[in-house]
């Protein structure tokens, strides 16, 4: 019985890091649950096996590891349920290129030094030169920097 129980503890734990690796992202639930069930099964083999049956069991386990990871790579199991979305794109705002040093904008939150301010149709981020302006009110612009247009609450020449 000892050794069914530590068998379903082991596989359970396998099973649980291999979706963690392949499904999951990050640290989560599956991959803690696979850790707390690995130390729990070979905690319980060292009592019920000692020394002896605790080594072949990590052996028999870090071997059952490898050939399931394996399987899992070349079987591309886990393909329809990890996510493979890539983020390799920049940001750029075309409409920022219209903004011109000295052009009035209003600001649509509190710059506090960052916020947002429109030209009447656009939204852009911008960053207060000059500290703390409460939404709605007129800024200029000074400068672009990036994708942030800095303002001022005067006109500077």
């Amino acid at each position: 019985m000892e050794i069914v129980i530590i068998t379903t503890l082991l596989v359970l734990a396998i099973i649980l890091i291999l979706i963690e690796i392949f499904v999951l992202p990050g640290i989560t639930v599956g991959g803690i649950a696979g850790a707390i069930l690995a130390v729990i099964g070979l905690y319980y083999t060292y009592l019920a096996f000692g020394i002896s049956g605790l080594i072949i069991s990590i052996t028999v386990s870090i071997l059952l590891f490898i050939v399931l990871f394996y399987i899992c790579i070349k079987s591309k199991l886990f393909d329809k349920a990890a996510l493979k979305k890539e983020l390799n794109y920049k940001i750029t705002d075309t409409h920022i290129n219209s903004l011109h040093t000295g052009d009035i904008l209003t600001t649509v939150s509190r710059l506090n030094p960052m916020g947002k301010v429109t030209d009447g149709s656009n939204f852009f981020e911008a960053k207060s030169e000059c500290g703390f302006i409460e939404e709605n009110k007129s800024v200029y612009v000074i400068r672009i920097e990036r994708n942030t247009v800095i303002v001022n609450r005067e006109k500077i020449k």
